[in-house]
C-alpha cells in the first residue's frame, strides 16, 4: 500500500455562505467531478453527515468505458467550515479530501486537502484520476459559483 497527498485552492468571487452551501448539498458533486454519472444519498441519524452511492464512468486503456460503484461518507463541519468526504472503494483504494472554506470580503477561499491510499500496482492509475477530478472540481465550482452571481 502506498499512501499520497497533495493540496491544491481556488479562490472565488462569490459569497461564502453560497459558496458553503452548494457544497453541502452533496447532488451538485455532479456537477463537479467530470468521472461521475449518477449520485444517491442517505442521510444519517448524525447532523450533516450523509452515506453517498456513487457511480463513475471510467475508460480502460484510455478507450474501453467501465463503471464503478463506491461508497463515500460525507459529513459538513458548519463550526470549521469544513467538508470531509471518505471513500473507500475496490481494490482496497481510500481517498479522504477534507475541504476547507475561508471568507475573505466578498471572496470564498476553499482549500482541498486530499490523503490517497491504494495498493502499489494502482498508484499511478489512482493519482492521476483523484488529481485530475479534484482540479476539475475546483476550476468548475469556480465557474459556477461565479456564473450566479453575475
Amino acid at each position: 500500500m502506498q499512501q499520497n497527498h497533495f493540496q491544491r485552492s481556488v479562490t472565488i468571487q462569490a459569497p461564502f455562505s453560497e459558496v458553503y452551501n452548494y457544497l453541502s448539498e452533496y447532488q451538485n458533486l455532479i456537477h463537479l467531478n467530470p468521472f461521475m454519472v449518477d449520485i444517491r444519498e442517505f442521510p444519517s441519524n448524525t447532523p450533516h453527515k450523509s452515506t453517498l452511492k456513487i457511480k463513475d464512468k471510467l475508460s480502460l486503456f484510455g478507450f474501453v468505458p467501465f463503471y464503478k460503484n463506491f461508497k463515500t461518507i460525507a459529513e459538513a463541519h458548519p463550526l470549521d467550515c469544513s467538508i470531509t468526504m471518505k471513500t473507500t472503494t475496490f481494490p482496497n483504494i481510500q481517498i479522504q479530501n477534507d475541504l476547507k472554506l475561508q471568507a475573505n470580503n466578498d471572496e470564498t477561499v476553499v482549500m482541498g486537502n486530499t490523503l490517497v491510499e491504494s495498493p502499489d500496482f494502482l498508484v499511478e492509475f489512482v493519482m492521476k484520476r483523484v488529481t485530475y477530478s479534484h482540479a476539475h472540481m475546483l476550476i468548475e465550482l469556480k465557474k459556477i459559483m461565479e456564473k450566479s452571481i453575475t
